[in-house]
């Protein structure tokens, strides 16, 4: 478990090496997020095929071995596209170069955190802020079942990707990275919800409206729910949701909840930096974000979030939805740091950064075990 914790803290202390003598802001952001993710992907890439919960060993390590039978065509008759089978597909053309499956954990660690150190890199106000989107993805859990969601995990590599096409309003471009995250994992389509939320506006009738839709989700939605999930026929993979249970708590949601709350307050009332006012964590001079706030990535932080919880929410009735709530989660993290770290007020914005990294802190060890991520074992060890 130490090894998640040295991660933590070296990727939140490694803005505080990169000093302006040596680096300029944009320059500091780079070599913040690069350091961040590759510090992430060493302990991902060379973990063991032990490592993680059953899907690692159990799903696709019999999957590695039977695609090397198939041929290309072959990959496509076996596995259904309706479920996605990119994956499979990418592990076949793999397979013709390498048959370990030790680098194919490897290299199939690359994506998320390729796609995560660009978008943070792009969005984030100031290597502070991405440093803390890196330290969110880990502390929501998100780091850590990427770990053995490896389809899960390709998805999230192109829809990270379609969020900032998102917020560029490319709409061509959004739909293309949510066809290709579908194409690996076929509940990625629910994405497509990103890009008009993004223009729905914050407001006190939203806020009410989503405690509405949150309550009926949550406790009234289960028979709607199964009757839609049998009607897709028997020769359709997720019919068997219908039978399927959700689980009897889930902290997800009060998690979700909580950050989705404090977004819509940071987005929703002047406290935030404005046009002309530079602010940022720890700044004496307070000019050391580069950027002012994106009120476009604000807002669909802001609606990822609503969404995130509705869907932790619709786990109680069927467990498979907190995975596809990951999706929304992964994408607010460099939006949610920003807008904590554009704070004037140095006590408020010192005090939500240690008051959010001490809860998910405990809520990510929490996890470890569980989640059979610790303690930690790599495929190096003789």
């Amino acid at each position: 478990m130490t090894i998640y914790f040295v991660l933590v803290f070296a990727i939140l202390f490694t803005p505080f090496l990169l000093g302006n003598k040596w680096l300029d802001q944009k320059q500091a952001k780079l070599v913040t997020c690069i350091i961040c993710a590759v510090l992430m992907f060493l302990v991902m890439g060379f973990r063991s095929r032990e490592l993680g919960m059953y899907d690692v060993e159990r799903v696709y390590l019999p999957m590695f071995k039977e695609v090397q039978k198939l041929t290309i065509p072959g990959v496509f008759v076996r596995y259904n596209i309706i479920r996605g089978n990119f994956l499979q597909l990418f592990t076949k053309l793999f397979t013709l170069i390498s048959k370990d499956y030790n680098w194919w954990i490897f290299v199939t660690s690359i994506p998320t955190l390729a796609s995560m150190a660009y978008v943070t890199y792009k969005r984030g106000i100031s290597k502070f802020a991405c440093a803390f989107s890196f330290f969110l993805y880990m502390g929501l859990r998100l780091y850590g079942a990427n770990f053995y969601l490896i389809r899960h995990s390709f998805a999230m590599a192109f829809l990270l990707l379609a969020f900032d096409a998102v917020v560029d309003k490319k709409p061509i471009k959004f739909l293309i990275f949510v066809a290709l995250a579908t194409l690996f994992h076929s509940t990625a389509l629910i994405f497509i919800v990103a890009y008009p939320l993004s223009k729905i506006k914050i407001s006190m009738k939203q806020f009410v409206m989503f405690f509405a839709g949150l309550f009926f989700v949550t406790y009234l939605s289960r028979g709607l729910l199964n009757s839609f999930f049998y009607s897709l026929g028997s020769d359709i993979y997720y019919q068997n949701y219908a039978s399927k249970t959700g689980f009897k708590s889930n902290l997800f949601i009060l998690v979700t909840l909580i950050l989705f709350l404090l977004a819509m307050a940071l987005s929703k009332y002047d406290f935030i930096v404005t046009k002309g006012h530079k602010t940022g964590l720890l700044s004496v001079n307070e000019t050391h974000l580069d950027e002012t706030l994106n009120p476009e990535l604000c807002v669909t932080t802001v609606n990822m979030l609503e969404v995130a919880v509705f869907f932790m929410g619709m786990s109680l009735i069927i467990s498979e939805f907190q995975r596809i709530g990951f999706f929304f989660l992964a994408v607010s993290t460099v939006g949610l740091s920003n807008l904590i770290d554009a704070q004037r007020d140095k006590t408020i914005r010192l005090s939500l950064f240690l008051v959010i990294f001490g809860f998910l802190l405990v809520f990510m060890s929490n996890a470890l075990e569980p989640e059979m991520l610790a303690p930690y074992k790599s495929w190096l060890d003789v």
